[in-house]
């Protein structure tokens, strides 16, 4: 009867000790905790056609994005600014080299960046991506992540993750496994003395233990929602920089309805036509004064 109390007591301490230290984010793996796509449904990789084709899985991955609705993700405009035409989307996969029966490779049909976006920049670093099939929700592998509506408060406990660099001592860029970091957000004050620029959050880290580049492009999730895209990361610093989701919210809605209620042949791009905005304004002053 003992022995079978003290089994009993091991067994439900080994069960509990990892979920323990995931949620204290103690339990780190290198660079962080790791994690499944049944945890983290919403996460897709980019990759490029040609090297995944060529080369072996996984070889081609080279940013992250978020599943928001069917057909849509966002990322960040970094990631696609020079790849556009030849990006593949992977979903319902933990492992970044190997297969499942839930995985998904999907063709692009379209995608938009922010036209104000400059390359290596920090502001407008945000870009949606269309998908040729559908994503359907299934689950334990593949979701939508909803957006906030909210703006985030210092202190925050927030969760990244992605397949990003697991260990900063070494040359490796990719881990096979994702793995997933709790950041804290700053002030609103302070993200902006940093960085001098509006629309972005914060978040810091113990030393050497936050967001790394191989993270751009993942969600900052906070409460279950979307709230900002991984922009850049300061060398050596615990400080990195996230697009704010809610911030571009008319952006995007704006790019999905020209997606998929416009005519692709016959509608101006979204990025070209933000990245008029001269012509825009001066036709808006002649029709205010006729």
């Amino acid at each position: 009867m003992v022995a079978s109390v003290i089994l009993i007591i091991q067994i439900t301490l080994l069960c509990l000790f990892p979920l323990i230290n995931i949620t204290n984010g103690q339990y780190r793996i290198m660079q962080g905790f790791q994690v499944g796509i049944s945890e983290l449904p919403y996460m897709a990789s980019l990759r490029i056609k040609g090297l995944e084709h060529n080369s072996r899985i996984g070889a081609g991955m080279f940013c992250h994005a978020t599943i928001i609705r069917n057909r849509v993700l966002l990322t960040s405009a970094y990631c696609i600014f020079e790849n556009q035409e030849d990006i593949l989307v992977v979903i319902g996969n933990t492992y970044l080299k190997g297969m499942s029966h839930t995985m998904k490779v999907l063709e692009i049909s379209d995608w938009r960046s922010h036209g104000l976006y400059k390359y290596d920049g920090l502001p407008y670093d945000i870009a949606m991506i269309f998908t040729e099939s559908d994503i359907e929700p299934v689950d334990g592998s593949v979701g939508y992540l909803p957006l906030s509506k909210d703006a985030i408060k210092p202190n925050t406990h927030c969760l990244l993750a992605g397949w990003g660099q697991s260990n900063p001592s070494t040359n490796q860029t990719w881990s096979n496994i994702p793995h997933a970091i709790w950041l804290r957000t700053v002030s609103k004050l302070d993200c902006y003395m940093y960085t001098r620029e509006p629309g972005l959050i914060c978040t810091k880290a113990e030393k050497n233990m936050g967001a790394v580049f191989g993270d751009i492009g993942g969600a900052l999730v906070c409460d279950y929602k979307l709230y900002g895209i991984s922009s850049q990361v300061e060398s050596d610093s615990s400080l990195a920089t996230f697009t704010e989701v809610r911030a571009y919210s008319k952006w995007i809605r704006a790019a999905m309805y020209l997606h998929f209620n416009g005519s692709r042949n016959g509608i101006m791009a979204l990025r070209s036509i933000c990245s008029q905005r001269p012509l825009i304004l001066a036709i808006s002053i002649y029709v205010a004064t006729k």
